[in-house]
């Protein structure tokens, strides 16, 4: 069944990638039956892919610019990244635009979220500690911390704290962001 968001389709393309991606969690493989699974997983991608076209949407509508030179900055790589030459500089423009445009709209709609406290990130690990079965991948030897002198030693934690800045506009897909769970 296509799904229409707003008049817009909503491409089974994206619905298959996003499919493709919760699939691989390992919460799906508590429920054992694989048609029921299919079905759980298929209705998560539809919600998730009209979640990507409402927010595809809702950026593109704001009038405000994106700074030509910040596009020309991730030129490069998003050319290099798809350099089968699928896209002539003007189109890959155009994608990085709204990449940028939906990374900007991310980012001042989440920008007000309060930062979780200790106990609610153990709380939320506890109740779902069943999300958490794979082994440790990665073990630090040592961890260097580097302030400068225009810093508070609380300044570089709090911008980890935040997470990573969301700069994937030279990707080829750009909505190929990690599942909401």
């Amino acid at each position: 069944m296509p799904w229409y968001v707003n008049g817009r389709l909503a491409p089974e393309e994206l619905i298959r990638q996003e499919e493709a991606l919760i699939a691989r969690h390992p919460c799906w493989l508590q429920i054992p039956d694989e048609a029921e699974r299919a079905r759980a997983i298929r209705k998560t991608a539809e919600r998730s892919a009209i979640d990507k076209v409402l927010i595809a949407q809702l950026a593109a509508a704001d009038p405000r610019p994106i700074d030509p030179q910040l596009i020309a900055q991730h030129l490069p790589r998003f050319l290099s990244a798809n350099g089968n030459g699928s896209f002539d500089a003007p189109t890959a423009c155009k994608a990085i635009e709204q990449e940028l445009r939906r990374e900007r709209f991310i980012q001042e709609m989440t920008a007000a979220a309060p930062e979780p406290s200790a106990e609610e990130i153990e709380a939320v690990y506890q109740k779902n500690t069943h999300n958490f079965l794979g082994p440790e991948r990665f073990h630090a030897s040592h961890i260097v911390k580097h302030v400068t002198s225009e810093q508070t030693a609380e300044q570089p934690r709090s911008r980890h704290r935040r997470g990573p800045r969301r700069t994937g506009a030279w990707r080829a897909f750009p909505g190929s962001r990690t599942p909401p769970f």
